[in-house]
């Protein structure tokens, strides 16, 4: 499940791109260029996201153009950006499957090394497979 937030890009001259968002007050990124910055964003707020059980809600334009007037200088220049996140998935139900013996074990020679990932690679592979249709 994806949801949009609001971000502000700021660059500021002979410096990189700082990224925020009002909606997450503790996540700030940046990049040296706007598209680098905004998926380093991206990807703080999926972090966030997967460590806590509140989803933040997502704020209006108009109360994050309120918010830039309210609280930051002039000086730099600002880009609001709308900026799809992934929600992690919180609650798992167990599931028994079957599948055929062989794509069981081309699974497992997949995931050698890796404990408890079955499920997980099922799981992003029949997401993918949803998104796709």
């Amino acid at each position: 499940m994806k949801k949009h937030y609001f971000i502000i890009v700021e660059k500021e001259k002979n410096s990189c791109y700082g990224v925020y968002s009002p909606d997450f007050k503790t996540v700030i990124s940046a990049g040296d260029t706007f598209a680098e910055a905004c998926e380093n964003m991206r990807k703080a707020m999926e972090i966030y996201l997967a460590e806590t059980d509140v989803i933040p809600e997502a704020a209006s334009i108009e109360s994050i153009e309120k918010y830039i007037i309210e609280n930051y200088p002039s000086q730099s220049v600002k880009t609001i950006f709308d900026l799809e996140v992934s929600l992690p998935h919180h609650h798992a139900v167990r599931l028994n499957i079957s599948m055929p013996e062989d794509i069981l074990h081309l699974l497992d020679q997949r995931l050698a090394g890796k404990t408890n990932q079955r499920s997980r690679f099922i799981a992003q592979a029949v997401e993918r497979q949803l998104q796709e249709a």
